[in-house]
């Protein structure tokens, strides 16, 4: 009962293969969503945001180091956060250039490290056991996919530090996973620019 209530929230059918409509469906709402996000930050929400949010405070006081560690932590471990959270902060003030520069190389790392942590840790059993309940069916799907795992998390609402740190447990080849990584550096760049539209967009609202 437990696996078939994990199967109903996850992207995966129960013999490993992909939802596609739901995958695509959720990708498509989380980028609205964060575009609402951006939305009422910038019309409702900016000054209180600004007093309290972790993200900014790391912004306003390192700067392009702020945002990079932010983003660098969030895919290294397994926590419920998400770099896009950075986007509203940013994607105003920054150039393609530097959102490849300092997000796209800290997620790149971070999900790298997570891969070590998995790949390392994984021998010690309260670790083990924690990161066994996390991972889920994303085990199936480092099985059924390999590296290709990696690319759908780094480009969907798939986990992707989970992913990552499932592939180092699974000890999938680490040169793939690099290689796989590498689509973060797109990812950044395509919502940088979904929030460069809604920035224009909004100047019309």
């Amino acid at each position: 009962m437990k696996d078939n209530n994990d199967q109903q929230h996850t992207f995966l059918k129960e013999n490993g293969k992909i939802k596609w409509t739901k995958l695509i469906s959720r990708t498509l709402i989380a980028v609205l969503f964060i575009f609402i996000l951006f939305l009422l930050y910038d019309k409702l929400f900016k000054t209180n945001v600004r007093a309290n949010d972790i993200a900014t405070q790391l912004y306003n006081d390192l700067g392009f180091h702020g945002v990079a560690l932010f983003v660098y932590l969030c895919d290294t471990f397994l926590v419920p956060l998400t770099p896009d959270v950075m986007f509203p902060l940013v994607a105003s003030d920054w150039n393609p250039l530097q959102i490849t520069l300092f997000m796209g190389t800290a997620s790149f790392l971070g999900g790298l490290s997570g891969y070590w942590l998995g790949h390392l840790l994984d021998r010690i059993k309260i670790i083990d056991r924690l990161a066994q309940k996390i991972m889920g069916t994303h085990k199936v799907l480092i099985h059924k996919k390999g590296a290709w795992a990696v690319v759908l998390a780094a480009l969907t609402p798939i986990p992707y530090s989970t992913i990552c740190w499932t592939a180092g447990i699974l000890k999938v080849d680490f040169k793939k996973v690099a290689l796989a990584s590498l689509v973060r550096f797109p990812r950044m760049l395509i919502y940088y620019y979904l929030f460069r539209a809604g920035t224009h967009l909004i100047a019309f609202l």
